[in-house]
């Protein structure tokens, strides 16, 4: 938690002032929100496109206030997206790609990103600040990490930049579904990145917050949830290039495809959520201090 500023402004040599301010905070704090965003993201997606979005086009959709007051039924036929007919039933992001649900989206998501990457950025130095050589190993891997964690959150407002609303299996709408789904690949890597790097951290520093959350179990975590993520780009991919390694309109193929979609709210959101919240409860606070001159 933020606690109180406290400032300093002895007299230097020369006739200048120093003025030192010093801020309490908890990094997990800025992760612990950024994944909460979620929340408000994906139902305001959902509300506003069953009440808003036309899609496809008609003549003679119902207003939102209709549907809101008088239970019109939604103009919103997920069947008919990109997405449905390439993988025969609809991912959640189905719900924010279409106006005007997207562009309310693309400034939520912000709640999302802008935490995450001060999670990124604080934890990087909390990390390369240990003395202690058993972080050695976990220091190099963050130098490298970290600047691709970054970069992999910030660009991930591209997904509702680049919508999948072009026609299923044409030129112009399989490009569309690629640009949509890179940014996405690469937020789930990037989540991947962070997991990997908050639970090494922890592990050597012996602060897991739970009795029953051994060391051998936060392990077997990382290596599922990699194994997922993987899952999750071949599956895909395989659609993308036109050889689909599983048959999803029936059958274990099918369950096996959902499962992988939305197990990822679980793996990627739900359970580093739960962590960071008792992280943040009993983790220490840290300083950042500003040191200023001032001329008279």
């Amino acid at each position: 938690m933020y606690g109180a500023t406290d400032e300093a402004a002895p007299l230097t040599v020369g006739g200048n002032s120093r003025r030192v301010v010093e801020r309490m905070y908890k990094i997990e704090k800025f992760r612990l929100w950024g994944l909460l965003a979620f929340l408000p993201l994906m139902f305001s997606g959902a509300f506003v496109t069953n009440m808003a979005v036309v899609f496809p086009p008609k003549q003679d959709p119902s207003s939102f206030w209709d549907k809101v007051w008088n239970g019109a039924p939604s103009d919103f036929d997920e069947t008919q997206t990109y997405i449905y007919q390439m993988f025969h039933f609809s991912h959640p992001c189905s719900f924010l790609d279409f106006n005007p649900a997207k562009t309310i989206a693309a400034i939520m998501v912000m709640f999302h990103i802008l935490p995450m990457e001060a999670f990124v950025i604080l934890h990087y130095f909390r990390i390369v600040s240990q003395t202690d050589p058993k972080y050695d190993t976990l220091k190099k891997v963050t130098k490298i990490s970290t600047p691709l964690q970054f970069i992999f959150y910030h660009i991930f407002y591209m997904v509702f930049v680049n919508s999948p609303e072009g026609d299923f299996n044409t030129p112009d709408g399989d490009e569309a579904f690629i640009h949509h789904y890179i940014p996405y690949a690469l937020w789930q890597i990037a989540t991947l990145l962070t997991a990997i790097q908050q639970c090494w951290f922890i592990v050597l520093r012996d602060s897991i917050p739970f009795e029953w959350a051994t060391p051998a179990l936060i392990w077997k975590y990382l290596w599922f949830m990699t194994l997922m993520v993987l899952a999750y780009q071949v599956m895909v991919f395989s659609f993308i290039f036109k050889v689909p390694i599983l048959n999803t309109e029936e059958g274990f193929g099918r369950f096996i495809a959902l499962f992988l979609v939305y197990s990822e709210l679980t793996y990627a959101v739900a359970i580093p959520a739960f962590f960071s919240y008792y992280e943040e409860e009993d983790g220490e606070a840290k300083i950042i201090f500003i040191d200023e001159y001032q001329e008279h």
